[in-house]
């Protein structure tokens, strides 16, 4: 053994030979899912609010679909564009565009107009497909967009009364009149399929290309806007093959998972929507994504495995509704690729146990530039806490160290900067995002192109993937590097501690000012706490490392994803001060 993780493999002790040993595909997307549900067809593929989609059906609607998008022109490689929520018309829509050969552009929801607008002036889309609400907010920016057509989707005309007051919760939902003043076709779904899939019984398939762009989904990334990630074919192939091996190598068709998380996201489209599908399991879709209540309400479809952020974990275990509740149904929950820190790991699992689920939180890392999860707790033999999985089959996970214009790969146990090896690898940034590529995809020594996480971590002996901390949320006070969750772990070990995060007001003249955000049990007194909070940071972390102020807030501010949004804490600290 020499020493070094990109060499050795440990992980793969982890794996048969049987799943060490495969092939990638090279076919499109919708042709690879058409060739394994052939085993399955009379299984049910989507479950919508108790509306249940078999396989047999899913196959048909996407070649209805793809015949009605053929007879409007659209070619290979165009890009479509698709603003839509986890309904089943978004899953027709995204394999119909593969079939066809154009390219889904998978636009989040409740951007802002212009980023809209940007988004799809810069990928010349003609024709978006977006639900009614959507359509309204962006109306008037969508005149400059150069568009074709647009074809809208009512959401709410799908949902049953009881999921008007269970779920749907944000206006934005709400039905509305659409304003039709454009200058270019428009018309729903129902006249889109009705009008069009008529027209060309047999559909031509277009040929796989294996380098070209098939789909872009977003990430807001360190700059807060949403940033395109084009993914080929090949790349998306290789993440279910290596999801298959990895993550689901004890999912049975018929089994079934909620899928929450929103398709403009890997995490959502590939992880969870079309890696799930290619192994027949039944697909509980929620339109809103990453709400506890969507949580709650979906356990009554007795889910084996659903897919959750940190920010929710303390809600259900505290929820009321659940307090009795056998969960010996659930085979897996899955944490949606971030890190979680260890006592309210052990707090989930202890949860877990007594509601009668004999299984440990599973753990996974990645990130958009790689399609989703790179690493994943594969068995009780690696999910252990603190780390975050093992590498799936195909890629590698391990540290550097930068020195001068090249790096050098760190020893096992060995802290640096993460970087994945992988056919999942993205083929660059959508709009010519040519400066933010570089931050990501560097070419080594060995000639290969890496892709940089801007994660510190390290890969013990037995291939494990630890997170330490983020390279742009490195505070540096009187020259000592402080990382961030080194601090907010040892104040989360507290048990009146529900969450906090660790954020740093900049101090020009003096050293900068360290501030813990603390999330606290109902039933605690605030200056109790707080003395028994900084006795356990001053028996724990360096002198530095201290915090210098310690603020009680009732919640955490979370992104649209579910994570903890500290650039807004950090932006009212700016405000304070200025």
């Amino acid at each position: 053994m020499t020493g070094y993780a990109s060499i050795d493999k440990p992980w793969t002790k982890y794996y048969t030979e049987e799943e060490n040993t495969h092939s990638i595909p090279k076919c499109r997307i919708a042709d690879f899912l058409f060739q394994r549900i052939e085993n399955f067809l009379d299984y049910t593929a989507l479950d919508f609010f108790g509306r249940k989609i078999s396989y047999a059906e899913l196959r048909d609607n996407i070649e209805e679909t793809a015949r009605a998008l053929s007879a409007l022109d659209i070619a290979s490689g165009e890009i479509v564009g698709v603003c839509l929520p986890n309904i089943p018309e978004m899953i027709y829509l995204f394999y119909a565009i593969s079939k066809i050969g154009a390219v889904a552009n998978m636009i989040p929801r409740f951007i802002t107009s212009a980023d809209m607008s940007n988004l799809l002036r810069a990928g010349n889309t003609k024709w978006l497909f977006i639900t009614e609400d959507e359509f309204n907010r962006h109306s008037a920016a969508l005149t400059d967009a150069k568009l074709e057509g647009v074809v809208t989707l009512p959401v709410l005309d799908w949902l049953t009364q009881e999921s008007y007051t269970t779920i749907l919760q944000e206006p934005a939902f709400a039905k509305a009149p659409l304003n039709s003043a454009n200058h270019y076709t428009m018309m729903c779904w129902e006249e889109f399929i009705r009008k069009f899939s008529s027209h060309s019984q047999h559909l031509k398939c277009a040929e796989y290309r294996h380098n070209a762009p098939a789909v872009i989904c977003y990430t807001s990334g360190t700059t807060g806007k949403p940033s395109g990630v084009l993914m080929s074919d090949y790349a998306i192939n290789a993440y279910t093959v290596a999801q298959e091996r990895s993550a689901l190598y004890k999912a049975k068709p018929g089994e079934s998972i909620v899928i929450s998380a929103p398709p403009s996201h890997f995490e959502g489209i590939s992880n969870m929507i079309n890696a799930y599908l290619n192994v027949g399991l039944r697909l509980i879709l929620l339109p809103q994504s990453l709400l506890y209540n969507t949580y709650l309400h979906s356990l009554k479809y007795r889910p084996n495995y659903f897919i959750i952020t940190p920010t929710l974990l303390h809600p259900l275990m505290e929820a009321k509704e659940l307090k009795n509740l056998d969960l010996s149904f659930v085979k897996a929950v899955i944490l949606s690729e971030e890190k979680l820190d260890v006592t309210l790991e052990q707090q989930f699992n202890n949860w877990l146990l007594e509601h009668g689920c004999g299984i440990r939180i599973t753990k996974a890392y990645g990130m958009t530039e790689v399609g989703g999860a790179i690493s994943y707790t594969k068995n009780a033999v690696n999910n252990i806490t603190c780390a975050v999985g093992i590498p799936f089959i195909n890629s590698v996970v391990t540290a550097f160290t930068e020195i001068g214009d090249s790096y050098r790969e760190c020893k096992i146990g060995e802290q640096g900067e993460l970087a994945i090896l992988t056919p999942q690898q993205m083929l660059g940034y959508f709009a010519s995002e040519s400066a933010h590529s570089s931050e990501k995809l560097k070419l080594h020594d060995d000639g290969n192109i890496w892709v940089h996480t801007g994660d510190i971590g390290h890969i013990d002996a037995n291939g494990n993937v630890f997170i330490d901390g983020r390279i742009k949320r490195i505070f540096s006070k009187k020259g000592v590097r402080i990382i961030p969750e080194v601090i907010s772990n040892v104040i989360a070990q507290h048990p009146a501690v529900k969450g906090n995060v660790i954020v740093c007001a900049p101090n020009p003249i003096e050293a900068d000012t360290i501030i813990a955000y603390i999330v606290k049990t109902n039933d605690v007194d605030s200056a109790k706490l707080l003395e028994e909070i900084k006795s356990l940071c001053k028996e724990k972390l360096g002198f530095h490392e201290i915090p210098d102020e310690f603020r009680f807030i009732d919640s955490l501010p979370l992104t649209p994803r579910g994570k903890i949004d500290y650039r807004s804490l950090e932006a009212n600290i700016s405000k304070e001060t200025s």
